[in-house]
């Protein structure tokens, strides 16, 4: 059995403009205001997800566009940056906005113990080697990170 993703960092993801070395648990309960970014976080690992099943631009339709993927829009954020790691290994990678509204690879990165390979362009292939050297590809196909949204409830009398 693979590890799961044990700390992240986003940035330029929708409302969250920076998230630096979230360390995750396999429970992960979000709380905060309307509007504080929990749907967006969990969007990211849709987003993943899609990534993993070569459905990016599919994904990325769906939000609207890459302009609604991206913190404050294109004009202000120029990219979207992941790093996922799963004890000694990991992945990162680099989106960007294209002229018609799409979100491409500019670069991916994985790192297995000690070796890391790094991959310009990102093919659809080589993405999937990045995530399977990584061990991420089980993580989320296999649903590694549990995540819990609590909602408040009004009692109404």
């Amino acid at each position: 059995m693979s590890d799961t993703i044990k700390k992240l960092t986003i940035e330029g993801f929708k409302s969250i403009r920076e998230l630096k070395d979230f360390e995750l648990r396999s429970l992960n309960v979000l709380i905060g205001a309307n509007g504080a970014g929990k749907s967006n976080f969990v969007g990211f690992f849709r987003l993943l997800r899609q990534l993993v099943d070569q459905r990016l631009q599919i994904a990325v339709g769906k939000e609207g566009g890459a302009g609604r993927c991206l913190y404050l829009g294109p004009k202000m954020t120029k990219q979207l940056v992941a790093k996922l790691y799963l004890g000694s290994n990991g992945y990162e990678f680099v989106l960007i906005p294209t002229a018609n509204d799409r979100l491409i690879f500019e670069g991916a990165s994985a790192h297995a113990d000690s070796a890391r390979e790094t991959i310009e362009g990102a093919s659809r292939a080589a993405l999937l080697r990045a995530l399977i050297a990584a061990g991420i590809l089980a993580a989320l196909v296999g649903g590694a990170v549990g995540i819990a949204r609590l909602r408040r409830r009004r009692a109404f009398g």
